[in-house]
């Protein structure tokens, strides 16, 4: 099923059953690394500066999207109050977004087109993961630059010809979410869906 350029994807699983997610063409912040496959689960997730700021920032969009309806509240009552708030929010977004610019160690890091959904996502590499293959992503999400922390498993990687050369798309299903994280994700493919939505229509409405 396609909406606006946008493909529902069902998936088997009991949650996911219950709602379907949008695949959309988007532009992101990616790095990555492949995880050892003999290493122990609990050393790869070992504590550590650059992925407490992915946490920092995933945990605070979430309280971000479930204050807004407070915060609009208090803005018809104290419009001073509110705009003091989204300041306080401003400072907070200002010191998540420097922690996150210090993940430096990631030489993948880079602003790129991917598909995504609330369960995988496909990208473009200059080379191919061996399917299988499991791999630490970590996304940044634009414009608001919301930072993810998200362990997934390659099922797929394709050749494709492009103008730089021999390039591959690479499929991954995410493993492991969170329910905090699979609703920033989820939210986020709404807000976009919304946008291309509108797009469209002024496209249509334009003479």
């Amino acid at each position: 099923m396609r909406t606006a350029g946008m493909t529902v994807i069902h998936t088997p699983d009991a949650d996911h059953e219950r709602r379907s997610f949008f695949r959309i063409m988007d532009e992101v912040i990616l790095s990555y690394r492949r995880l050892d496959p003999d290493a122990p689960e609990s050393l790869q997730k070992q504590p550590h500066p650059s992925r407490d700021a992915y946490a920092l920032s995933s945990k605070l969009a979430l309280l971000q999207q479930q204050s807004q309806i407070l915060l609009w509240r208090v803005e018809k009552d104290d419009p001073a109050l509110a705009g003091y708030l989204e300041l306080l929010e401003e400072k907070i977004q200002t010191i998540t977004d420097y922690l996150l610019d210090q993940d430096s160690q990631w030489e993948t890091r880079h602003t790129q087109q991917v598909t995504l959904s609330g369960s995988c996502m496909a990208y473009t590499s200059e080379t191919c993961q061996e399917i299988g293959a499991r791999l630490e992503l970590r996304l940044i999400l634009l414009p608001r630059r919301t930072g993810l922390l998200l362990n997934g498993q390659v099922t797929a990687c394709q050749a494709i010809p492009s103008s730089q050369g021999l390039r591959y798309q690479i499929v991954v299903d995410f493993t492991e979410v969170s329910e905090d994280d699979q609703e920033i994700l989820i939210s986020h493919l709404i807000k976009k869906q919304q946008e291309q939505l509108r797009s469209d229509k002024e496209q249509t409405q334009t003479p």
